[in-house]
């Protein structure tokens, strides 16, 4: 395995920790991960509606990066092969 094939799996798995991280944050049914954590303020900077939009933007672009990286790494692994 050369260094380039070794910190995109690195990128992969942080980008995989961060994407699962993301999903739990966002609120569900029941709630989401962070009505457990520490509960949410219904005003200000902060509130649901531009949290909810903040974590639904960050799940794309991590989704983005994610798709682009293992691509990455499938067409390198192809080309070292």
């Amino acid at each position: 395995m050369n260094v380039l094939n070794i910190a995109l799996y690195i990128l992969v798995a942080l980008d995989a920790v961060f994407l699962i991280a993301v999903v739990l944050m966002q609120e569900g049914q029941t709630g989401g991960l962070m009505g457990m954590v520490g509960g949410e303020s219904e005003y200000g900077a902060f509130s649901k509606r531009t949290r909810a939009a903040r974590l639904k933007t960050y799940t794309k672009v991590s989704a983005g990066i994610l798709m682009a990286l293992l691509i990455g790494l499938t067409v390198l692994q192809k080309l070292m092969s």
